[in-house]
């Protein structure tokens, strides 16, 4: 594995360092499974739906927040209308 140095003063990386870091980052953090408990805590009726709603209101309200349009782009992306279907319990 490489180390790399990063310098605040120029504050640039070159995208293959990007791409390193982001797989070393990746490797250490369980995003999917973080994901995934996120769903399962939403999901209060443990029927393995999240209604759209709510998914909607963690994806503009929460964290990095979307905006409507995007959170809208996001669910018809994921062809959903009203309930996040079995996105975990497979």
């Amino acid at each position: 594995m490489t180390v790399l140095h990063f310098s605040f003063a120029d504050s640039k990386i070159d995208f293959a360092s990007f791409l390193e870091v982001m797989y070393v980052h990746s490797q250490k953090e369980k995003c999917q499974q973080e994901i995934l408990q996120g769903f399962q805590a939403q999901d209060s009726r443990g029927t393995g739906t999240v209604p759209g709603n709510e998914l909607m209101q963690t994806l503009t309200k929460f964290g990095e927040k979307l905006d409507r349009q995007e959170g809208n782009s996001q669910l018809v992306y994921l062809e959903v209308c009203f309930f996040v279907k079995k996105c975990y319990m497979s």
